[in-house]
């Protein structure tokens, strides 16, 4: 599993920022695709690679 960092912007200009794991960059994808679809007032998201600490 890798991690992902994943910000979720809404109207107004809050943001949310959280970790996820998953097998893939596109298994991450759709995990946050999902759940842009469940926030209200969300206007979209940013999915990254978690850089590894050393």
């Amino acid at each position: 599993m890798r991690k992902f960092n994943l910000v979720f912007y809404f109207s107004g200009g809050g943001q949310f920022a959280c970790e996820i794991e998953a097998e893939d960059m596109a298994t991450a994808g759709s995990i946050a695709e999902s759940l842009e679809l469940r926030l209200s007032g969300c206007k979209g998201y940013d999915l990254y690679v978690k850089k590894e600490d050393k």
